[in-house]
């Protein structure tokens, strides 16, 4: 087990170690464990379900984009959008819930994937899952706000958007930074609902978005950087492929190149970008399991201390 620092009564958790824990025990469990890799197979294949009905929301959203968009489309694509969120919450719970039991306890899953869904400790696990999606779903609708109310500009109003960034080119500076400080916001209250995953996971009486606020209490902006640092290496890797399969379109594509209305559409489902999405998406399967096993060892150290072992060895 990691070493833990003793500062009084709760131990400093290491941002480094920890994230290098996180890949080896997530990587190590999700690949070291027959069962669980299936859970793996079975999530990816639910999440590919919902990837493929994004794929088809975002690609209606481009098309529809050169008109103004009326409040009944508006709210249409925003349901949708939460729907296809509880979707993929739905796909992959038993799946992290799974990673959580093996790191901490040891446990190799044992039922099947549907009937795991269906425990109430899961379904928790679910409704704390979509709790926090919904607080990087809203993350967008404040940036929104701040333009709204800055620049008098209809945010859902595409064409306008277009025409006020042509006009002012600052507009977009602005729109970036409170994108960055939503989303920024977003992670910090996410990461003090760290601690319900891996409590509620392996049944922790009380456990509770409430007490992970406790419980994270001091220790916000270290776990905010152990989660940045982990999806550093994914998206280090996405921007290279992205990069890589920009030009490869451009390449074989230059006549879209003065079509911006064509353009997003025709990239989507462009050979380079399928592949690149195919790439991510196995690559974000496996981030689960590397999440999930650092909001476990981040919990071990900081609330558990290693007694979750120890109490399953004297039961």
């Amino acid at each position: 087990m990691e070493a833990i620092t003793m500062n009084g009564p709760h131990p400093t958790i290491p941002i480094w170690r920890t994230v290098v824990a996180a890949y080896r025990a997530g990587l190590g469990a999700m690949f070291g464990d027959g069962a669980l890799f299936r859970y793996f197979i079975y999530a990816s294949l639910l999440s590919l379900i919902v990837l493929g009905l994004n794929l088809y929301h975002v690609a209606s959203r481009l098309a529809s984009m050169a008109e103004p968009q009326t409040p009944g489309m508006t709210l249409l694509n925003i349901a949708v959008g939460m729907l296809l969120y509880v979707a993929y919450a739905a796909a992959i719970y038993p799946y992290a819930v799974a990673v959580h039991r093996k790191i901490l306890l040891g446990e190799t899953p044992r039922d099947y994937y549907a009937a795991a869904a269906m425990r109430r400790t899961q379904l928790r696990f679910l409704l704390a899952t979509i709790a926090v999606y919904a607080v990087f779903f809203v993350a967008p609708f404040v940036n929104n706000l701040g333009v709204y109310l800055i620049y008098d500009l209809n945010p859902f109003d595409a064409p306008a958007v277009s025409r006020a960034y042509t006009a002012r080119p600052a507009i977009a500076a602005v729109v970036g930074i409170l994108s960055l400080l939503s989303y920024v916001g977003a992670a910090l209250i996410s990461a003090r609902f760290t601690f319900a995953f891996p409590s509620i996971a392996i049944e922790t009486p009380d456990a509770s978005l409430r007490r992970s606020l406790a419980e994270t209490r001091g220790s916000t902006w270290r776990l905010f950087f152990i989660f940045l640092l982990t999806f550093a290496l994914p998206f280090t890797i996405f921007i290279i492929l992205y990069v890589a399969a920009t030009v490869v379109f451009l390449i074989n594509h230059p006549e879209l190149v003065r079509s911006p209305n064509m353009i997003a559409s025709a990239m989507l489902y462009s050979p380079p970008f399928l592949v690149l999405f195919a790439t991510m998406f196995i690559m974000s399967m496996v981030m689960i399991a590397v999440t999930a096993a650092a909001a476990a060892r981040a919990y071990e150290i900081r609330v558990d201390r290693g007694m979750t072992r120890v109490a399953e060895v004297f039961s």
